[in-house]
């Protein structure tokens, strides 16, 4: 008679026994690429900038400090010994 709900499409649209293997098959499962910034390559970079940011501000920060006033010596030409030149 074809009066009744209308027959569903799809894959549980046929017996019960194909709806069942239907639902036993396993999923796909795909494994996913992990993202850029889960590579140790990246982390490696950043901590290599990270690193020579912290020293290029601990340099700045305590500078060179005072250096030593440079060398100079002054010597009185009359208390060297006389070498007969003039």
């Amino acid at each position: 008679d074809g009066a009744g709900a209308p027959r569903a499409s799809g894959p549980l649209a046929g017996s019960l026994a194909e709806g069942r293997r239907w639902l036993a098959e396993p999923l796909p499962i795909h494994a996913a690429e992990p993202g850029w910034w889960e590579q140790w390559y990246v982390w490696t970079a950043v901590a290599a900038v990270l690193a020579a940011g912290v020293g290029a501000a601990l340099a700045l920060a305590l500078g060179q400090g005072d250096a030593p006033p440079p060398l100079v010596l002054v010597v009185d030409p009359r208390a060297l010994p006389s070498a007969g030149v003039d």
